[in-house]
């Protein structure tokens, strides 16, 4: 009796239970061990059973989540896995981050700018902003520089903190720092900087106010959206699906590359140090940006935290390729390797076509 004929049988019960649990196991490895595993879950349980006990649904699932796992015998498997692991799991994190920030709420217009700059700075003022945004239109930024009241109004950090709070602004605390200002005389004047956080309906933004030597004085504002709560969830899960993939992706692949000639394995080696390179150059900065989000949170209430990068824009600031060429790279080398991962439909029994 084959392996097919073993697995694909009617059956009692309790062999289609058996069967049902065997799903677990890697379909090469089925196709292998199958019929000799049914054979001795069979003859140990009797005539008598009609059902798996609980330690047998226990050890075949665990066995069949080892099969999966399992890497060919040597050291450069464990370490090609670890490596695929950690790159995937760079570019599961980033992925994962993107997907987050889609959610996020697009800045106001001009006119909306304007009116939450005239709040900051107590009546009307003359402003310049510049709108950026990092990789794929995500977390849309404004920046009004130096924006100088119409009037004769000192807008004090305290007192545009406090109309913002009144406009039900979340305000943050306020902290001083000393600023030297090269003015086109050559003079030197000493300006204190006093900054604060605000976020109010999915928008965040950092007010900093210069007081010393100015009137009125300037006041810069830093404008983008606020981080979105699934960004977190989304970037942890991104990261662990890229680790799991990575390593069953050389699960999958190690047996079939093995099974090659060695001139054979060329083109595959060379094709996975060439993406392994280019994927894998911004994997430190992602991790290290991981574990900054996840110990600062979601939401930075000081001036010295505005502004963290996400975890998608670090991963294309810091690799050598922009940010449409990696992904499309990242996605082409999936596509390649899931589609080698997929073991070949095998070939017809003669001896059950006859």
């Amino acid at each position: 009796m084959t392996a097919n004929d073993a697995l694909a049988g009617a059956g009692s019960g309790l062999e289609r239970r058996y069967r049902r649990l065997l799903l677990a196991y890697p379909r090469s490895y089925r196709r292998s061990h199958g019929a000799e595993i049914l054979t001795t879950l069979m003859d140990a349980a009797g005539p008598s059973r009609d059902r798996p006990t609980r330690r047998e649904v226990r050890d075949l699932m665990l066995g069949g989540l080892r099969q999966h796992f399992r890497l060919p015998v040597g050291r450069l498997a464990v370490f090609v896995a670890v490596v695929s692991a950690l790159v995937l799991g760079a570019l599961g994190a980033a992925a994962g981050s993107g997907l987050g920030w889609a959610t996020g709420r697009a800045l106001p217009d001009d006119a909306g700018v304007d009116t939450v700059v005239g709040v900051i700075a107590g009546e009307p003022a003359r402003w310049n902003a510049t709108r950026t945004s990092d990789a794929f239109g995500l977390r849309p930024q404004a920046v009004v520089a130096l924006a100088t009241p119409v009037g004769s109004t000192v807008p004090g950090a305290e007192a545009a903190r406090s109309r913002l709070a009144a406009e039900g602004w979340r305000v943050g605390p306020v902290v001083t720092t000393q600023t030297a200002v090269w003015t086109d005389g050559g003079v030197t004047i000493r300006a204190n900087d006093y900054a604060f956080v605000a976020e109010r309906d999915g928008l965040q933004m950092m007010v900093s106010v210069l007081e010393g030597g100015f009137a009125p004085g300037p006041v810069s504002v830093m404008m983008h959206s606020a981080e979105p709560r699934s960004v977190l969830p989304l970037t942890i899960a991104g990261l662990v699906a890229g680790l799991l993939a990575g390593w069953l992706l050389v699960a999958r692949v190690g047996y079939r590359v093995r099974r090659l000639g060695a001139l054979r394995r060329v083109p595959h080696l060379v094709a996975a140090v060439v993406a392994g390179c280019a994927l894998g150059v911004p994997a430190p900065a992602v991790y290290r940006a991981a574990v900054e989000a996840v110990v600062a949170g979601p939401a930075p209430a000081r001036p010295g935290q505005f502004g963290r990068i996400p975890v998608f824009a670090v991963h294309h600031i810091d690799s050598p390729l922009d940010p449409y060429t990696l992904t499309g790279l990242g996605a082409l080398v999936l596509l390649v390797a899931l589609a080698y991962a997929v073991p070949p439909k095998p070939a017809p029994d003669p001896a059950a076509t006859a």
